[in-house]
């Protein structure tokens, strides 16, 4: 069963899960464990409610079974868009010291891809990610 964490909204707080997800064509496994694990500890820094890595259940979206794709998953509660804003500065440095991979940044219906390529296109789409992450919390930093 994977680590689930409801949407909890505590008067203005809203805490709010969020799934990121290390996606990579043709990864060594044991590798890709050792990188997310590197990850994971920069993520523990910042102030998350609780962050930790997701029980066993079914493969993240988007992949299947017998894919050469191997994932890495974290799941995180963050009540805060200053941590969700310091949350992606930390994936985006992550994925450009590693020059490969995708990281999966998921909270509700909102999704977005981080990889090493940085677009304007991108710069765009994560503005707007996370300016519905606060609009979810009340416009709270």
């Amino acid at each position: 069963m994977k680590r689930q964490i409801k949407t909890t909204n505590f008067g203005d707080l809203m805490r709010e899960q969020v799934e990121f997800t290390i996606v990579e064509v043709g990864a060594d496994p044991e590798r890709l464990s050792w990188d997310s694990n590197l990850l994971l500890a920069e993520l523990r820094e910042l102030d998350f409610d609780d962050i930790g890595r997701p029980t066993e259940g079914p493969a993240p979206a988007r992949t299947r079974a017998g894919d050469v794709t191997a994932v890495a998953s974290i799941v995180a509660i963050v009540s805060s868009p200053a941590v969700m804003q310091a949350a992606t500065e930390v994936v985006k440095s992550w994925v450009t010291r590693r020059e490969h991979g995708v990281v999966r940044m998921k909270s509700g219906d909102d999704e977005i891809e981080i990889s090493v390529a940085s677009t304007e296109e991108k710069r765009r789409l994560l503005a707007e990610f996370l300016a519905r992450f606060r609009a979810s919390n009340h416009g709270k930093t």
